[in-house]
């Protein structure tokens, strides 16, 4: 029973795919698709479809089974055109010294042009220029004919094949790396060269075999025409002025050249997404490694701020102190030197009564001229008594003296040494900056790097990158918004512009921004100590973000209108001429009297087009019904 006398069955049924009319088709018409007996595609076909591969494998298979089946090709052309274990070395040998006299004979110089062989077979016909033996004309028109047979129909189905195969290499077997845009990464960046390089090398080769039979038959050839191996071969056999005798072999070494590159190009292409694996890997490893230093010397800059910020606070402590301490310490210096003075005099005084005395003792108190000494012993006795007296208490005083200026000095070494401590902190805090600005750029690079690997490995191994290749759809990640962005305001929108715009003046603004319910001065210190703190191993632009974030959690009447009032106060009105440029929309002047349309449903971007198509079908019936 055939398929026409089942149809009305068929159609009587539930709808199914067997009522779709894809699945109603004649037999010549079943015949003839993919998959039916004797049609099923393989190497190219299945390429050349109107729909993508499934998968890269299907790429690389049917690739590499056209390859295979060319290679077959060109053996078996090689065959017919040379004969059985034969080769161009025998091609020569057998056409090169009758082509040569009949040169020679007709005063032929070259034969590297197609007319000038027509001209030569036309000359040997003629009997009054050629008398020599028939075999050479006849050796000449065979092998003329033979070239004439297999080039360029036989070999261009062979050269077109490898067309196929270049095209669908470029096609697919693709780096998904950019050195412009990208960063510098070893395995993309080298395949990507090594992608270049396979591309011109196969182009050349396959333009050559294509485009050197049309020379030959326009306006001739030359050696340098020729591909390395052929023209070696022409040098050693001095066939210079024959080259149509190797045409053939120059273009069954061009396809072969084309061949084995796409060989290449496909099995490099293969290993291509293990080896940026074992880079993603390598890459997160020493991403770990260099995030531990980073981390250690921000910790270690943080130390150091702090140690620099304590030292100076000694340092203005100190200076402070000395400063207050100056007038006094001019008052001790009079009083010490008064004091030293003062006790130098007691003790003069005291040796020269000590003196005194003894001479006194020694002689009688009358003199020889009968006087009585003024100065007795008991007077220098008492007096002597009075100023050891006195001493201790001198003493006393220069000894306080000299502890209170002991202090002060104590205090000056205090502060050289803060100052020189200050000095090397900043020192080494300048160092560990530099350090830990190097160590995060590397890791910054790093990252970059690690995610660029990601992204082409992503690429590489997508289920649907040969679909995408195939329609060339740019490859990309999808950003999904999530509820919180989409509900995202203005004031969120000003708020991130403020943080990348407002740089380490989010201290004071966050200390004059109103709060309500109302937050004290400690409380909104220790917020500040607390986002410095949180924002030593961020970028400012968080910092000031958390900030603003944290005011709006705890301002429960948060608007624009007090951030621009607080940025007025602390004088950045730039920030603000900014936020008018940026977020100011015109007023729309409404006529009351004027109609306004409603506005359309929000439709998807891909049926635009159609609605259009509905809203001017909608005017033609209104116009239709007015009239």
């Amino acid at each position: 029973m055939s398929l026409s006398q089942l149809r009305p069955v068929l159609e009587c049924r539930m709808p199914t795919l067997a009522s779709k009319a894809a699945f109603i088709l004649h037999g010549d018409e079943r015949s003839a698709m993919p998959g039916a007996a004797g049609h099923r595609p393989g190497g190219l076909r299945q390429l050349q479809q109107s729909v993508p591969p499934r998968t890269m494998r299907d790429v690389r298979a049917a690739v590499t089974k056209e390859m295979k089946s060319v290679t077959r090709k060109v053996a078996r052309l090689e065959r017919e055109y040379y004969g059985d274990k034969k080769t161009v070395h025998n091609e020569v040998e057998k056409y090169a010294y009758s082509v040569k006299v009949l040169m020679k004979s007709l005063w032929i110089l070259d034969l590297n042009k197609a007319s000038a062989i027509d001209e030569m077979i036309k000359q040997a016909a003629n009997p009054d220029r050629y008398k020599q033996d028939p075999k050479h004309p006849a050796a000449l028109k065979e092998v003329w004919a033979k070239i004439q047979t297999f080039l360029p129909d036989r070999v261009s189905v062979l050269v077109e094949s490898c067309q196929g195969m270049f095209n669908n290499l470029v096609r697919y077997c693709v780096s998904f790396y950019d050195a412009e845009k990208d960063g510098y990464l070893e395995t993309p960046a080298h395949y990507t060269e090594q992608i270049a390089v396979w591309k011109e090398k196969a182009e050349l080769s396959i333009q050559s075999a294509r485009n050197l039979y049309k020379k030959f038959r326009t306006s001739g050839i030359t050696a340098s025409m020729l591909s390395s191996p052929v023209k070696a071969f022409c040098s050693r056999s001095d066939i210079h002025k024959l080259l149509f005798l190797v045409m053939f072999a120059d273009a069954c070494t061009h396809i072969r050249s084309a061949l084995s590159v796409m060989t290449q190009w496909l099995s490099t292409d293969e290993n291509y997404a293990a080896y940026v694996k074992n880079d993603l890997t390598e890459l997160e490893k020493l991403k770990e490694e260099k995030m531990k230093v980073l981390r250690e010397m921000k910790q270690k800059c943080h130390t150091l701020t702090y140690t620099q910020s304590k030292l100076e606070q000694d340092h203005a402590k100190l200076t402070h102190e000395l400063h207050a301490m100056k007038e006094k310490e001019q008052s001790l210096r009079i009083d010490e030197v008064s004091l030293v003075n003062a006790l130098n005099d007691m003790e003069l005084e005291m040796e020269f009564k000590e003196r005194r005395r003894e001479n006194i003792k020694k002689r009688p108190a009358v003199s020889e001229h009968g006087e009585a000494s003024v100065e007795t012993y008991e007077t220098l006795t008492s007096e002597l008594k009075s100023l050891k007296e006195r001493l201790p208490m001198v003493l006393r005083s220069l000894a306080q003296v000299r502890l209170k200026l002991g202090q002060v000095d104590n205090k000056l070494g205090q502060l050289e040494k803060a100052e020189r401590d200050l000095i090397a902190t900043k020192r080494e805090l300048k160092q560990a900056e530099e350090d830990r600005d190097l160590k995060e750029q590397e890791f910054v690079e790093t990252e970059e790097a690690a995610q660029l690997a990601r992204k082409i490995l992503l690429c590489k191994t997508a289920n649907d990158a040969t679909e995408k290749l195939y329609y060339s759809v740019p490859f990309g990640t999808k950003t999904v918004k999530t509820k919180g962005e989409t509900a995202k305001g203005p004031m969120a929108r000003i708020c991130k512009l403020i943080s990348t715009k407002i740089e380490r003046d989010w201290v004071q603004l966050y200390l004059n921004l109103p709060f309500y319910p109302q937050r004290g001065e400690e409380t909104i210190e220790h917020d500040v100590m607390e986002l410095t703190e949180l924002g030593s191993r961020a970028s400012v632009s968080w910092t000031a973000r958390q900030a603003l974030e944290r005011w709006k959690r705890y301002h429960t009447r948060a608007n624009v209108e007090d951030l621009r009032r607080t940025l007025r106060k602390i004088k950045r009105s730039d920030i603000i001429k900014v936020i008018d440029e940026g977020f100011k929309s015109p007023a729309k002047v409404v006529d009351p009297f004027e109609l306004q349309e409603e506005a359309p449903p929000p439709v998807r971007p891909e049926l635009v087009p159609f609605y259009r198509l509905i809203e001017r079908y909608d005017q033609i019936r209104a116009s239709k019904a007015k009239s």
